[in-house]
C-alpha cells in the first residue's frame, strides 16, 4: 500500500513538471507565432484553471492569433486570468476599460481599479500608468502627489517611461519640490535606457544651464541621440544649432537636412526655418542637403539606422517624444503646430499610451512617433496601415 501511494506521488510529480515544461514550450511557441502549437496546450491548462492560460488565450482571441477575432471570448478569459491576482491580466484589462476595446464599456474608474490592483502587486507598467491617469485626473481625482508617488514606484523599477515622467514633474515642481538637479537625474536614467524623449529633455538642460553647468556641447550631443530616433523635435533643435552655429560648426546643409527631417513629421517651425535657410543657400547645397535627408529618412524607416550611427556627410535622424518641461525651459523650440489642430491629437496621443502603443510626448504634435503608433494601432486591427488617424481608424481607437 505504501509503494503504491508513492507510485502516484511520483507519477503527479513527473506529470506537473510535464506539465510546466508544455506551458513554457506554448509560451515560446506563442512568443515565436507557432499559435497551432501554443493553442490546446493553453486550452488544456485553461480549463484546468490556470491564470497565465486564461492570458495568453485572451490575448489570442483579442488578436485573431490562431483563433477567430472574439472580443467577448478575450475579454472572459482576461477576466478570469485578472480575477485570480495575475498581474499582467489585470493590466490588460484595465487598458481595455480605459479605451472601452473588445466590447467592455469605457469606464476610467474601472480602469484605475484594475490597474491598481497589478500596481500593489509591483507590476511596474501599471503603476506608471495609475501615475499617468493621476496627473490628468481620469477616473481618479487629479493629484500631481499621487502621479509621483507611482511614477517614482516604477521608475525605482528601471521604467524609463516612469524616470521620464518623474524626472518632468521635478522640472516643472508638481507633485514635489521643483529640483532641475533632479530632473536631470531621472532624465539621465531614462535617456542612458534610450528614451529619445529623455534624451532630448536632458540636452534642454544642457542648452539652458539647468540642473547642470551649462554646456552647448553637450546639449547638441543630446539632441542628436534623440533626433537620431525621429525625434523631430530634436531634429529641429539641431537645425537650428547648425543654422546659427551654437555648439557645432555652422553648417546650412546641415540645418537644411534637420530642419527637412523634422518638416517631413509636420513641424510648423521646422517648415519656416527650411524656407528662409534656402533663401541663401545654392541650388547644389540645397539638392545635397535634400538627398542626406532622403537617404535619412529611408534608412529610419527601413529601422537601419541606430542612436550611433552617422552618415558621411553631417549626421544622423530620429523618433521620440516631445519633452512636457515648460515650455520656459527651452530657449530654441516651441510648439509645432497651431493650437486649434492639437485637441485630437492630444486624445489619439493618451488613448495609445494607455492601451501599450509608444506615441511619444502627450502634446498634442503628430510627430513621427505618434504616426509610427498609429500605424502599429492600424496593422493590428486589420486596417489599412498608412500611420494617418481616418475616419475608419478614429472609429476603432472610440473617438468618432
Amino acid at each position: 500500500m505504501r509503494w503504491a501511494w508513492l507510485s502516484v506521488v511520483l507519477v503527479l510529480m513527473c506529470a506537473r513538471i510535464t506539465l510546466a515544461d508544455s506551458l513554457e514550450n506554448a509560451i515560446a511557441a506563442y512568443d515565436r507565432g507557432d499559435y497551432a502549437t501554443a493553442l490546446p496546450i493553453f486550452r488544456s491548462y485553461a480549463t484546468d484553471g490556470d491564470a497565465s492560460a486564461q492570458f495568453y488565450l485572451g490575448r489570442m482571441s483579442a488578436a485573431g492569433f490562431g483563433v477567430l477575432l472574439d472580443d467577448g471570448e478575450a475579454v472572459r478569459r482576461l477576466r478570469k486570468a485578472a480575477d485570480q491576482g495575475l498581474a499582467e491580466a489585470q493590466f490588460w484589462l484595465a487598458r481595455m476599460y480605459a479605451t472601452g476595446h473588445l466590447g467592455v464599456t469605457q469606464s476610467y474608474g474601472e480602469a484605475v481599479r484594475w490597474f491598481r490592483r497589478a500596481a500593489d502587486q509591483g507590476f511596474a507598467e501599471a503603476q506608471y500608468h495609475l501615475g499617468f491617469l493621476y496627473t490628468f485626473g481620469r477616473g481618479v481625482t487629479q493629484s500631481y502627489a499621487e502621479a509621483v508617488r507611482w511614477f517614482r514606484k516604477a521608475a525605482d523599477q528601471g521604467l524609463a517611461e516612469a524616470q521620464f515622467g518623474l524626472g518632468s514633474m521635478y522640472a516643472k515642481g508638481q507633485g514635489v519640490t521643483q529640483s532641475y538637479a533632479e530632473a536631470v537625474r531621472w532624465f539621465r536614467k531614462a535617456a542612458d535606457q534610450g528614451l529619445a524623449e529623455a534624451q532630448y529633455s536632458l540636452g534642454v538642460m544642457f542648452a539652458n544651464g539647468q540642473g547642470v553647468p551649462q554646456d552647448d556641447g553637450e546639449a547638441v550631443r543630446w539632441f542628436r541621440r534623440a533626433a537620431d530616433q525621429g525625434f523631430a523635435e530634436a531634429q529641429y533643435s539641431l537645425g537650428v544649432r547648425y543654422e546659427i552655429g551654437k555648439g557645432v560648426t555652422q553648417d546650412d546643409v546641415a540645418a537644411y537636412m534637420w530642419f527637412d527631417l523634422a518638416a517631413a513629421q509636420g513641424h510648423e517651425y521646422a517648415r519656416k526655418n527650411l524656407g528662409a535657410v534656402a533663401n541663401w543657400m545654392t541650388s547644389p547645397q540645397i539638392a545635397k542637403a535634400q538627398r542626406l535627408a532622403r537617404s535619412l529618412r529611408k534608412a529610419l524607416q527601413t529601422s537601419k539606422i541606430t542612436s550611433q550611427s552617422q552618415p558621411s556627410e553631417t549626421t544622423a535622424p530620429s523618433q521620440t517624444f516631445k519633452s512636457i518641461l515648460p515650455s520656459q525651459t527651452s530657449k530654441i523650440t516651441s510648439q509645432s503646430q497651431p493650437r486649434a489642430k492639437r485637441s485630437q491629437a492630444h486624445q489619439i496621443q493618451e488613448l495609445l499610451t494607455i492601451i501599450g502603443y509608444d506615441p511619444g510626448a502627450v502634446n498634442g504634435i503628430m510627430g513621427g512617433k505618434t504616426r509610427a503608433a498609429i500605424q502599429q494601432f492600424q496593422q493590428d486591427k486589420g486596417l489599412p496601415a498608412h500611420g494617418e488617424p481616418d475616419d475608419a481608424t478614429l472609429k476603432a481607437m472610440n473617438l468618432k
